[in-house]
């Protein structure tokens, strides 16, 4: 049996074209504001420029998101997506579970360093009293640390990592080591060898959790942090 999701009820009520057409204008209002965000921070973003920009009128604008808690809501899931992607992609280039363990925490560390959206981002959920934007930031912030738990008992099985590790505390001392370069990227923006900080905390981590007899002396350098486009 299969369960229609919230889109697919709306693509049946609204038919195919006018849902098309629905999702393609969201998209874009949430691109302009996110563009509008990267040349000049919150300070760009109104209803009368956000529509400008989108080549839209106020009214339009306000029949799609007819509120700043669902445009922030919209924001934060494209964001999200986009993170997602990128860890799944470097998770699967890794040769093994610690690898990929590594391979995400630089992947993650770029995105926060190097997005400004992302930063936006995290200053404005912080601040935020909508309980609806904080569910959602709290429901991925779970699956995120579910697909962790899986990488980390992979590792496990697969005898990288020593007996005495638990997997949610690996998983809890991975999201802390996240948290410093996000607390860091919102002090000091993203000035300094976050790579090579990055690299060098998470060594630390690994050394604290691999099997003794699992050698480590070659890690080879991953590429340069990129710039993120989103």
């Amino acid at each position: 049996m299969k369960i229609k999701t919230s889109a697919a009820v709306k693509a049946h009520s609204m038919g195919p074209e006018l849902f098309t057409r629905a999702k393609g204008e969201r998209t874009r209002i949430v691109r302009t504001v996110m563009e509008l965000i990267r040349r000049g921070g919150w300070t760009e973003v109104s209803p009368a420029r956000v529509a400008q920009a989108a080549g839209m009128d106020e009214a339009a604008l306000r029949r799609i998101f007819p509120d700043a808690q669902s445009l922030w809501s919209a924001i934060f899931t494209r964001v999200h997506d986009r993170l997602m992607q990128r860890l799944e992609h470097a998770a699967a280039s890794a040769d093994d579970p610690l690898d990929a363990l590594r391979r995400v925490f630089h992947s993650h560390v770029a995105y926060v360093t190097y997005n400004p959206i992302f930063r936006q981002l995290l200053l404005a959920v912080s601040h935020t009293t909508d309980s609806a934007l904080r569910r959602q930031v709290r429901e991925v912030t779970q699956g995120y640390e579910a697909s962790l738990l899986i990488l980390v008992g992979n590792a496990k099985a697969k005898g990288l990592l020593q007996d005495r590790v638990d997997p949610g505390a690996a998983v809890l001392f991975f999201r802390a080591m996240i948290h410093t370069f996000v607390h860091r990227v919102l002090v000091s923006g993203g000035s300094g060898d976050i790579a090579g900080d990055a690299e060098t905390m998470f060594s630390i981590y690994r050394d604290e959790i691999r099997a003794e007899d699992e050698s480590y002396d070659f890690i080879p350098k991953l590429s340069p942090y990129p710039t993120f486009a989103y």
